[in-house]
This record gives C-alpha cells, structure tokens and sequence, in this order.
C-alpha cells in the first residue's frame, strides 16, 4: 500500500507502506519486441504481447519497510512473434519491495516470460523520495539490487520527479516519474552456461499515487536495452502497463 502524509494537500510523503496479510490484485499487460543477431549476423526477431491478472500478498515486513510479496500471474493469454500462446498456467515467485518501490529482490518477468532477461526491467515502480515533496519537486537515487540471472550486482542510477497532481477513476493521484539507467557487465547463466553478459537498460516509469486512500493506482513503464554475450546482441524495448483492479 502507497501511503501519502501531510496536511498540506500539494505536498506529501510518499512511502509504500505494507502490512502482513495485504492483498491486492492489479491487470498487467506487457509489450515485448526485441532482435536477436548471432555473431555470424543472422537476426531473429523476439515479440510477445501478453496480459495477466496479478495477485499479490504480503507475507512478511522487515524492520526497514521491506516487504515479501507472494506474487501469482493467472489467466495469462497473449502472443508470441505473432502466434497464439498456449495455456501458461499459474505463475508463482517472490519479490522483495523497499519502502520508496525499489525491487530488492526477487522478481521474474511481468507476465512470466520475456523480461527475465533483460535485468532490472522489471523495476515496475517509480522510486518515491525519502523526504516530504511537492508538485515540480525532483530527487535522486543509486542503489544496488541483487543480479536476479547470476552472481553480482547492478547498479541503478535513477532520477526522479513529481509531476503533478491528477484524477485518475475519480481519485486525486499523486504522479511521479523515474528515469532509469543501469550499466550491465555481469556474469549470466543460460542454457547452463555461464555467460559474460554488457550492455545497458534504461526506462522511463511513471507511478500514479492515491494520496488520499493510501494506494498505487496505476504505472506506466517503457524500457530499452543493448546486450551482448558470447557474441550474441539482444537490442529491443519493453512497455509495461499495471493498473490496480477496483475493489
């Protein structure tokens, strides 16, 4: 749960705010398109297009703020390069979320398959400041986040701003956007094999805030990535839209 405090109602603290037991269910749809070029410049297009229902439950809240999400993908359906996917089932995993809406931990794809290889992708929230912020207010952020492919880390440079206040199904929401750039240089695992994977992914996410009721409405995510390994580029760009579901 998103949290704003503060009297004055152009300027808020903004802060997830999660308690054991919370549940929430959120409409995910998820655009994929990429390239795959070998070394010998054969080029093999990746697409899929993708919505789910997303369940998720806190199990547990650490001291700082963090939260353990259970997280289940239902009644996926979507596309891959054009053609029908078959049933995907129940996707379940777990993810760690820090108070401001930085993923720790954890983590797959939006709807279970085509982001778990572009790292920190799947950064789906905007990063929320550490201090009381208005309209035209703007911070920064770098942090670390555990590589979820392989061993390591990656680096995250974020910058941040709140746009504006905005009615969104009829409720006052609190519009914040993160600009996100991560360097990659990395040891992956693939097919079993450890790869040395470079490159970069960068995002724009923007989160919308019910200010009043305390709760994440909706965020818009549009990220792109140039990767290599083993002589292999992945080059492409992914959208990600989450709305919550109404009660």
């Amino acid at each position: 749960m998103l949290a704003a405090c503060g009297s004055d109602v152009q300027a808020a603290t903004l802060a997830i705010r999660y308690r054991t037991g919370d549940q929430e269910t959120y409409h995910v749809h998820q655009v994929f398109t990429a390239a795959l070029a070998s070394a010998g410049a054969q080029i093999q297009p990746l697409t899929f297009d993708l919505r789910a229902v997303e369940r998720t439950k806190v199990t547990a809240v650490a001291g700082d703020g963090t939260a353990t999400l259970d997280v289940q993908l239902l009644d996926t359906t979507g596309t891959s390069n054009g053609q029908p996917l078959p049933p995907l089932g129940t996707q379940s995993y777990q993810l760690l979320v820090g108070p401001d809406g930085r993923i720790l931990g954890g983590g797959a794809s939006a709807a279970g398959t085509s982001a778990v290889s572009v790292p920190s992708a799947d950064q789906s929230f905007a990063i929320l400041p550490d201090r009381k912020v208005k309209p035209g207010d703007a911070w920064t952020r770098d942090y670390e986040r555990p590589n979820p492919l392989g061993s390591g880390s990656l680096k995250v440079h974020s910058e941040n701003r709140f746009l504006r206040y905005e009615q969104l199904n009829g409720v006052q929401a609190a519009v914040v956007e993160s600009r996100l750039s991560t360097p990659v240089d990395q040891q992956v695992t693939l097919a079993g094999q450890p790869l040395q994977e470079t490159g970069t992914v960068t995002a724009d996410v923007t989160s919308w805030v019910d200010a009043g009721a305390g709760r994440f409405l909706k965020t818009i995510s549009a990220a792109k990535f140039q990767l290599s390994a083993a002589g292999y580029q992945l080059q492409g760009s992914q959208t990600l839209e989450v709305d919550r579901a109404s009660p």
